[in-house]
């Protein structure tokens, strides 16, 4: 194992974003008394957002090999500007709102969201995206996938761009109106 490694365990064994409130609260007490240096009564701003499609991020196999002697998947997952500037303004316009009710204000906005880490919270989407147009979807609306009349395909991999919230009700129901389209389409064969 490397040192790496270490991180990336740490993230699937408690991810922030899944901590109860009042856990995380406690974790950010305890790195302001430590380290001294957040001004009391700051809050920490997380994001959960949408995020558009980027035709440059890639799901790709590797040469390299699991212990099943599969190739193992690279992920080139790439945060476009557009998400960067919506969380900017998100940001300006709390500002405002905060400022205008002489409650506080939001520090280092511009440079907060230039350097911003995204994490994928592990729901993977869109790697099959759905989509009446061929070039720009791999299945259509009922999905099956383009051009092959028996192959179907349901889960978030379908979907055309993610949302904040777990994805786990909206595969079931897509998976609920497959099924009801094939028994609509009846025996195969």
């Amino acid at each position: 194992m490397k040192l790496g490694d270490v991180k990336d365990m740490i993230y699937l064994l408690t991810p922030k974003e899944i901590l109860p409130h009042s856990v995380y609260r406690a974790l950010l007490l305890l790195k302001r008394r430590i380290y001294g240096n957040l001004s009391r009564g700051a809050l920490t701003i997380i994001n959960y957002c949408e995020q558009s499609p980027d035709r440059a991020s890639r799901v790709t196999l590797s040469t390299e090999r699991d212990p099943l002697n599969m190739n193992k998947l690279v992920l080139d997952w790439r945060v476009g500007d557009e998400v960067r500037e919506s969380i900017t303004h998100l940001h300006k316009a709390l500002d405002k709102r905060l400022r205008d009710t002489g409650i506080g204000a939001v520090e280092s906005i511009a440079e907060d969201v230039a350097d911003a880490e995204f994490t994928d919270a592990s729901h993977h989407m869109g790697t099959t995206r759905m989509s009446d147009d061929p070039g720009s979807g791999v299945v259509n609306a009922d999905c099956r996938v383009h051009g092959v009349e028996n192959l179907y395909v349901t889960g978030s991999s379908v979907f055309p761009t993610c949302g904040n919230a777990n994805p786990t009700w909206t595969i079931v129901a897509l998976a609920l109106r497959l099924a009801e389209h094939l028994k609509m389409q009846g025996p195969q064969g």
